[in-house]
């Protein structure tokens, strides 16, 4: 698993095949992931999938109870500077019978990270609000009060 950075203009672009986002509740301490993937349907749209799981299943990983971490996971990855996540926005388009994810928005307090789907997943961080193609399918917003 690789991830290619592009940074220009305060905002960084990168790119990535099924990208692992870590998630921690700042109160209980609990960890857990998504598993973004991909698949190209006949008519040529992607769809963007959301596996929640506990662990990191399908990276490499080892469990060190000496670590300040729940898993180490040997991979690339990246840390955001901002944390708390304000809102989750999942993106895409309905018919009758359908709804097709294709991208998701997690907003923070000053940045936002965007993530759209494809064989190759192209994720944007910026300080500005980033918009996305298609309906809003999904709103989780965070019961966090400071």
């Amino acid at each position: 698993k690789q991830i290619h950075f592009h940074p220009k203009n305060n905002i960084t672009t990168f790119t990535t095949n099924d990208p692992l986002l870590e998630f921690q509740n700042t109160h209980t301490k609990e960890i857990w992931y998504w598993q973004l993937t991909w698949h190209e349907d006949k008519e040529g749209d992607d769809h963007l999938f959301i596996e929640e799981q506990l662990t990191p299943q399908g990276f490499d990983y080892q469990i060190d109870p000496d670590f300040n971490q729940a898993h180490l996971i040997i991979a690339s990855g990246f840390s955001l500077d901002q944390k708390i996540i304000q809102n989750i926005y999942g993106y895409g388009f309905k018919d009758d019978q359908h709804e097709i994810l294709s991208s998701i928005i997690l907003e923070f307090e000053t940045h936002t990270l965007s993530i759209q789907s494809g064989p190759v997943m192209s994720c944007t961080y910026a300080e500005k609000p980033l918009k996305s193609n298609g309906d809003v399918l999904f709103k989780i917003e965070s019961s966090m009060q400071d």
